[in-house]
């Protein structure tokens, strides 16, 4: 009995398969990340370091948005966006963290980018330029900077929170499998608090 168990197991997987496995699971994650949040984006959106596209086309379904505007800094990325994932609801184009200026945006969709930022109070200056109703952003939960060239910081849900804390009084964190994410709401100012400020 004990050799049949040991061929099937042997038989079962080898290294290859587990890799393969592995990589379908991340790519999976990436696109759950964006499944998970759209409920909580509305109308217009900006999707920063959008990549490939998929996550703003993602977003667009949710009928609670009016548009996605996608961007990122790579033209080849940003080509495959348009070529693959353009709808009547999304609009991609080149641009990143550092040059985005967009007007009247309700919700920023920022995942798994500030990590990658050279300066990650570019995306604090990116906020004060664009001023969304509301911020989805999500980052590794772990310690990454150590096998992931890509990863510049590690970053803690303290980190955000002292950056976006002036203008944006309710978040609401959550844990995804090794992601936190966050979404700010920005502060409704009443008459009295704006005089104090």
């Amino acid at each position: 009995m004990t050799n049949e168990i040991v061929k099937e197991r042997i038989n079962l997987l080898t290294m290859s398969d587990v890799d393969s496995i592995e990589n379908r699971i991340l790519q999976e994650r990436h696109i759950e990340r964006y499944a998970l949040v759209r409920k909580f984006a509305f109308g217009k959106v900006i999707d920063i370091a959008c990549g490939i596209g998929y996550g703003s086309y993602l977003l667009s379904k949710n009928p609670d948005i009016q548009c996605v505007h996608g961007f990122d800094p790579d033209e080849k990325t940003i080509n495959h966006a348009k070529n693959n994932f353009s709808c009547e609801k999304t609009i991609f184009t080149q641009g990143s963290v550092e040059t985005l200026e967009e007007n009247k945006v309700d919700t920023l969709v920022s995942l798994e980018t500030i990590e990658h930022l050279k300066n990650p109070n570019s995306f604090k200056l990116m906020i004060e330029r664009n001023k969304p109703k509301r911020i989805i952003i999500s980052f590794p939960n772990k310690k990454t900077t150590h096998y992931n060239k890509y990863h510049l910081w590690d970053i803690q849900n303290e980190d955000v929170i002292i950056m976006l804390r002036k203008e944006y009084g309710k978040v609401h964190t959550f844990d995804f499998y090794d992601s936190s994410f966050m979404i700010f709401d920005r502060k409704s100012h009443s008459i009295e608090e704006k005089f104090f400020l």
